[in-house]
């Protein structure tokens, strides 16, 4: 595909990495809504203006890595971790079978849509995708 590069599993599990990674953060965005946390809008704002900038250019390890200042990882992981895990232990499934569940995810993003249809959405996230991959095709080898 334009602008993309391969990624090796070194061992087999289900699911394509990229997937697994969107499906836990689907998990807790999921669950910030059910439990009235976060409306879909803001948690797409959050994703969308926060990490997602970075992700653009490169992945969580190197985000996380040039977080820790000039240590990189090895000084992000002490002083961080403590706080990701007590994050993590926060964590359940949201009851994502639930139709009640779903209908209000859908009336959500209904609401954030603004009108907009889906394809009028996709359109503008493909031609959007497009000159992203453009733009980092311009960036050399990322964290190489």
């Amino acid at each position: 595909a334009l602008g993309k590069e391969p990624v090796r599993l070194n061992r087999e599990i289900f699911g394509h990495i990229g997937n697994r990674l969107t499906s836990a953060m689907f998990r807790e965005a999921v669950r910030l809504v059910a439990e009235g946390y976060a409306s879909v809008e803001d948690i797409d704002k959050a994703i969308r203006f926060g990490p997602a900038l970075k992700w653009a250019i490169q992945g969580q390890f190197t985000t996380f890595h040039t977080s820790g200042g000039a240590g990189g990882l090895a000084e992000f992981l002490p002083k961080f971790a403590p706080g990701i895990v007590q994050r993590w232990k926060t964590m359940a499934d949201p009851p994502l079978g639930d139709t009640r569940l779903q209908a209000e995810l859908v009336r959500q993003m209904a609401d954030a849509a603004a009108g907009r249809s889906v394809e009028d959405i996709a359109r503008r996230q493909d031609a959007l995708l497009m000159q992203m991959l453009a733009l980092l095709s311009c960036g050399g080898e990322g964290t190489r």
